[in-house]
């Protein structure tokens, strides 16, 4: 069964906030594939800048479909 993991993320977030649990997971996935879809969402989508000015596409938060 795959699991779908959204990490919300704001303006001047911490990459390592975001990295850290995305990699942790993504690692999972390679041990057996196909179990997580990985989405990093924002309030407001699209580029978000981080505290270090790198900037993260998010996709919009999608209420209910997260099941």
């Amino acid at each position: 069964m795959m699991r779908t993991l959204a990490v919300l993320i704001f303006p001047d977030f911490q990459l390592l906030d975001v990295a850290g649990p995305l990699a942790a997971f993504e690692i999972a996935d390679r041990h057996v594939p196909g179990s997580y879809q990985l989405t990093v969402m924002a309030a407001v989508p699209g580029a978000v800048v981080s505290s270090c000015g790198i900037k993260l596409h998010a996709e919009p938060i999608a209420y209910g479909s997260l099941d």
